[in-house]
């Protein structure tokens, strides 16, 4: 406050301003929050719906390149 008793409107308003901005940060994260845990949700429902009507899933593929094999390759122990 200033000496003559009214207030800092450049404060005040900057104040707000601070405000505003983290309550837009903080709208976008719980946004993001929400949209990965329906994400999540959906894909262990589709999940679940596949073992239930017993679809197969699909075969694992080479995670590295020591589990890569050409066709024609044979296996030696």
């Amino acid at each position: 406050m200033l000496a003559c008793g009214c207030m800092d409107l450049g404060k005040m308003a900057w104040g707000l301003l601070e405000l505003g901005a983290w309550g837009v940060v903080l709208l976008v994260a719980g946004a993001l929050l929400v949209v990965c845990l329906t994400l999540g949700a959906l894909q262990l429902l589709v999940r679940a719906v596949r073992r239930r009507r017993g679809v197969v899933e699909p075969a694992v593929e080479p995670v590295s390149l020591s589990d890569f094999r050409w066709e024609g390759e044979r296996h030696e122990p």
